[in-house]
């Protein structure tokens, strides 16, 4: 899901490097609404249909988002797991 919101130009609103703020214009504003409502329908086409219902409920990209993947995360055992594993190869040490 990442890489087509960077190659669609909308990552940087997902992500929360671009925030709409008081000082953009109008037309800015807009342009941040309509990049807002595709990737917030590009994160809805992209979740399971069983998942669909935890995002659909929400009006902002990065919500949604972030929904998604506290869904997803691993939950503690298997967190444990997957981080020893990461430490164990990790090969920058």
């Amino acid at each position: 899901m990442k890489s087509m919101l960077i190659h669609s130009d909308l990552w940087k609103g997902v992500c929360g490097r671009e925030v709409k703020s008081e000082e953009m214009t109008p037309k800015q504003k807009t342009a941040f609404d309509n990049k807002n409502e595709k990737a917030l329908a590009f994160i809805m086409l992209s979740v399971k249909p069983s998942q669909i219902n935890n995002v659909k409920q929400y009006d902002c990209a990065v919500i949604a988002s972030n929904k998604s993947l506290e869904i997803h995360q691993p939950k503690r055992p298997a967190r444990e797991v997957l981080l020893y594993n990461i430490r164990k190869f990790d090969t920058s040490k």
